[in-house]
């Protein structure tokens, strides 16, 4: 399963929408994730693992009540295998923005 199928999967029952890029916010309620990785635990030049840092944005409109999605999405990132995620509120003028910063390890294969 790749990254982008983990987390995918793991806010699935959320039943919102998660993308895995940019997408405007519109007055909808959706997930955008993003990362960036680094190897680790290297044998003979080679990686053994990769580090993946995290982050899944949940963009909602103001008057929308987040509080149980936020709850929600964070116990199924950590009930899917990925630390338990730092929240933090990025909201400004246009809606509710919260981030949501986790991690995970996976092995490497040799392609």
């Amino acid at each position: 399963m790749t990254i982008n199928q983990k987390i995918i999967a793991a806010v699935k029952l959320t039943n919102v929408p998660v993308y895995p890029s940019v997408k405007a916010a519109n007055g909808q309620v959706f997930f955008v994730f993003n990362y960036w990785s680094r190897g680790e635990n290297f044998g003979d030049n080679t990686p053994q693992n990769e580090h993946y840092f995290i982050q899944l944005h949940l963009f909602c409109p103001d008057e929308y009540d987040s509080v149980s999605l936020r709850e929600q999405t964070k116990r199924l990132l950590t009930a899917n295998g990925f630390t338990y995620p730092e929240t933090t509120d990025a909201s400004d003028d246009e809606g509710q923005h919260w981030t949501f910063e986790f991690e995970d390890v996976t092995g490497v294969t040799d392609g």
